[in-house]
């Protein structure tokens, strides 16, 4: 469903896993030590950029933070701009 083949299923891990961090306390802090190796792996593709946006949502990652580093990326890749819109939109999905 995430629109990523190459990366579809670990991209649609990293939303879970940072649903769980953001559902329970207990794991929280596994959740953003996860999502962190992921994002340092993969900070030119889709999956880094998925990560990015967990923990931001996770509160691991500030505003500026965020921005600087999806701007980043976008720099590199102007597709990751609609990647990371469409993982955002993922987390309007689980906040309803």
């Amino acid at each position: 469903s995430s629109g990523y083949p190459a990366y579809a299923y670990a991209i649609d891990a990293s939303l879970g896993v940072a649903r769980i961090g953001m559902a329970n306390a207990d794991y929280h802090k596994r959740a953003v030590e996860l999502l962190g190796d992921e994002m340092a792996r993969h900070d030119g593709d889709a999956l880094g950029v998925m990560a990015l946006v967990c923990l931001h949502h996770l509160g691991a990652i500030n505003d500026e933070a965020y921005k600087f580093k999806l701007d980043l990326a976008a720099s590199r890749k102007p597709e990751l701009r609609d990647a990371s819109d469409t993982f955002e939109k993922q987390f309007t999905t689980v906040k309803e």
